[in-house]
């Protein structure tokens, strides 16, 4: 089963997060060591059954953490020049910030569960 996990906080805690996480809810005491980076650059515990993913916006971190492959990606919204971005990626879909970081984080969401990047 999948779980989404957030804080409020600084982006430079995230890893923090993750142990805690990984240790309260799933018994597994890992550290800063125990991590391993694909070529993607995804993060995971070499020979743990666990996946998981990190997104950081601004304050805000999300983790979720599964038996089976993870993505998300969290964005703040926020009035940010976007629109060259969303011409590329999706065309005239994205018209409006909210619209635009809708399609985006699901976009990321899914190439982060893939193990890949945009």
């Amino acid at each position: 089963m999948n779980h989404i996990y957030y804080f409020y906080g600084e982006e430079s805690r995230s890893h923090d997060f993750l142990f805690y996480v990984l240790n309260r809810y799933y018994g597994i005491a890992a550290s800063e060591k125990d991590l391993k980076k694909s070529p993607c650059g995804k993060l995971y515990l070499e020979g743990s059954a666990i996946h998981f993913n990190l997104s950081h916006s601004k304050d805000v971190v999300a983790l979720a953490v599964g038996n089976s492959p993870v993505g998300l990606d969290v964005e703040k919204l926020r009035d940010k020049n976007f629109s060259k971005v969303a011409n590329v990626y999706f065309g005239n879909s994205a018209t409006d910030a909210e619209s635009f970081f809708t399609l985006w984080t699901k976009a990321e969401s899914f190439v982060k569960y893939r193990a890949g990047t945009l």
